[in-house]
């Protein structure tokens, strides 16, 4: 009796989940760059344009297509648009999916880091939003995500 089948399957299985995580890496990301773009109420065309520029800098996130980055990260900045606080939840929501992985965690808080600096300027409100997203998943403080070059730490 073969294996073939059973070892095609459990490869089309392995391959969904990879699939289904990766998807749920990119949208915690995109999330992250909404939140800290909206943070302070203004969303600058320098923030837009760092996305693009984050996606094709970072290595989990370059293999994405970038069409599809991007209509995530409008679809936060939409949904926030319209209803500021049932879309930032939405939006903490999916970066909460992310919270298992510390890697991704940290990626994710990262990518909202680089959105919320890219103007030169990190005000209060983007700090605020970074924070409460490193609340939302888990990990504690600013520095420990590579402003002073520490190591990320879990709170749970």
């Amino acid at each position: 009796m073969s294996n073939a089948p059973r070892t095609s399957e459990h490869a089309r299985l392995t391959h969904e989940i990879l699939h289904v995580e990766d998807r749920v890496l990119l949208e915690g990301a995109m999330a992250a760059g909404a939140l800290t773009a909206l943070a302070d109420q203004q969303q600058s065309l320098k923030e837009s344009l760092m996305v693009q520029t984050v996606i094709q800098e970072s290595e989990a996130l370059r293999f994405f297509d970038l069409d599809l980055a991007l209509s995530f990260y409008t679809g936060f900045i939409d949904r926030m648009r319209s209803d500021y606080e049932a879309g930032k939840e939405y939006a903490l929501d999916a970066v909460e999916r992310c919270s298992e992985d510390i890697e991704a965690a940290a990626l994710i808080v990262r990518v909202g880091i680089a959105i919320a600096k890219a103007d030169e300027v990190l005000d209060e409100a983007e700090v605020a939003m970074i924070e409460e997203i490193c609340a939302r998943i888990g990990i504690q403080g600013l520095d420990t995500l590579g402003l002073a070059g520490l190591p990320a730490t879990r709170t749970n």
